[in-house]
């Protein structure tokens, strides 16, 4: 079993994988059941699916046509200062209307009651879950405009969420059936992304709700459109002078620069990426970001930057992957070497990977595993399994010393030894689980600890030792 992390990839800690238990398949349950006819099964889903799907689809193109409408007329409502009552109330009403019915719209699963052993777990519905976000958010609205709320963010952030969705309905694709129309159309994803901006940006800008101007020639959409983008240049412009303050305390000389944001970590007007790139051609150790916290920001600012605010060291101009860290809220996490390789990518900036950091790296998971497997130990009440991850631990050792001794001799292989007769320690008994527990602490709060310093330097050595070799080739 293999724990992952945010980004759904596998949890990395210190460039190292981590969160792995071993279990043997026997003690693993499996449910199964058996369908004596499946054939015949399988053909009478095709043939109820032909009427569910005119049925599903014809509804979902309506409803898609309907929220367009909605969003498109929404600007108007919010932003004029002379909105026409009437309109208003035949909006709201159709706000309503829509809300009822997506909560009619059938499901996609046409047969709940099948029981086949290769029937998957029930899929994902994303355009249903997006017409019914896009509907709580639209009810959020009409409350805005009926003075009951002020929470645009709120409404924002259901249109984001549901953009999300929608997206992946997109992607998934729809039967086409003739005489319908368009039942996922990608056209949507815009108008849903820019009415989220909007209500971002009337959140920061509240003197805007329904008191802008028009200029010559501009329909309401325009308005909104362009006010989302003064408003987003401005919260730039007050993160940048953040960002700088922050880079002003680096080591070496910064360099800021901004790059596009994950997109499950779209989430408000301004959802960028501020990455400070710290040149260490100077000499001396990486601190792994350990300036970024002792900036004295706003509340506002740290709240803001929290989980955007990314350092890597670089040598050459060469990122040196596996070695960046994030600035949390607070407190420090490290960056996953696959964000380092994106962020490189889009900088149009090489990575030095590979050689002896690929062997530092293996040495230091062999390690970590050896360690977490004698942490887990004391909570495994099966005697067995306990002997079991034991011998796990015991057999790793060998593993660890041999890429250990591949490394010349220095101040790596030194400090890589030193940490390898701690946890030959914690396999005699002494302290079983140090040092995993020290990462484990350090990923967990974001705190640095002794485990975690060492760790980083070890692999901040095997990072200057590669760039030596390599300048020597």
């Amino acid at each position: 079993m293999t724990t992952v992390g945010l980004d759904g990839g596998e949890l990395i800690a210190m460039g190292m994988p981590i969160g792995r238990i071993s279990m043997e398949r026997a003690n693993i349950t499996r449910h199964r059941a058996v369908s004596p006819v499946p054939l015949l099964v399988q053909a009478a889903q095709r043939l109820r699916a032909q009427t569910f799907w005119t049925e599903r689809l014809r509804l979902q193109a309506r409803l898609a046509s309907e929220l367009t409408r909605l969003l498109t007329d929404m600007p108007a409502l919010l932003l004029n200062p002379h909105w026409n009552t009437g309109r208003e109330r035949d909006w709201k009403a159709a706000v309503q209307a829509f809300t009822n019915d997506v909560a009619q719209l059938p499901s996609v699963r046409t047969d709940r009651g099948t029981t086949e052993v290769d029937a998957g777990p029930e899929k994902a519905d994303h355009a249903f879950q997006a017409l019914r976000t896009a509907s709580m958010a639209l009810g959020q609205v009409r409350d805005v405009m009926d003075q009951r709320s002020t929470n645009t963010m709120g409404a924002a952030a259901q249109l984001r969420e549901a953009a999300r969705s929608w997206a992946a309905a997109v992607e998934e694709g729809a039967p086409s059936l003739s005489g319908i129309g368009e039942s996922v159309p990608a056209s949507l994803l815009t108008l849903l992304d820019e009415a989220a901006n909007l209500l971002y940006a009337l959140s920061l800008r509240t003197t805007l709700l329904r008191d802008a101007r028009q200029q010559a020639g501009e329909t309401w959409v325009a308005v909104a459109q362009r006010i989302t983008a003064e408003v987003r240049y401005a919260v730039v412009d007050d993160e940048r002078r953040a960002v700088d303050q922050i880079a002003a305390l680096a080591p070496g000389p910064s360099e800021v620069l901004r790059v596009s944001p994950r997109a499950d970590d779209k989430r408000n007007l301004m959802s960028d990426r501020w990455v400070i790139l710290v040149s260490m051609d100077g000499g001396g150790d990486w601190d792994y970001g350990a300036f970024m916290p002792t900036a004295t920001l706003s509340d506002d600012d740290a709240l803001r930057l929290a989980h955007r605010v990314i350092a890597l060291p670089t040598l050459g101009g060469t990122i040196m992957g596996g070695t960046g860290v994030i600035l949390g809220h607070p407190g420090l996490f490290p960056l996953a070497p696959d964000d380092a390789r994106g962020i490189a990518e889009e900088l149009g900036r090489p990575v030095l990977e590979g050689g002896t950091i690929d062997t530092v790296d293996r040495a230091l998971e062999a390690l970590l595993e050896i360690s977490a497997l004698l942490a887990a130990i004391p909570v495994v009440r099966n005697p067995r399994r306990a002997e079991e991850r034991r011998a796990q631990a015991e057999a790793l050792v060998p593993t660890a010393h041999e890429l250990i001794g591949t490394l010349p001799s220095g101040d790596l292989h030194e400090a890589l030894t030193a940490l390898s007769a701690e946890v030959d320690t914690e396999v005699s008994g002494t302290n079983p689980g140090a040092l995993a527990g020290g990462l484990a602490e350090t990923i967990r709060t974001g705190n640095g600890t002794n485990a975690a310093a060492v760790w980083g330097w070890i692999r901040w050595c095997a990072v200057q030792a590669e760039h030596r070799r390599r300048d020597i080739q």
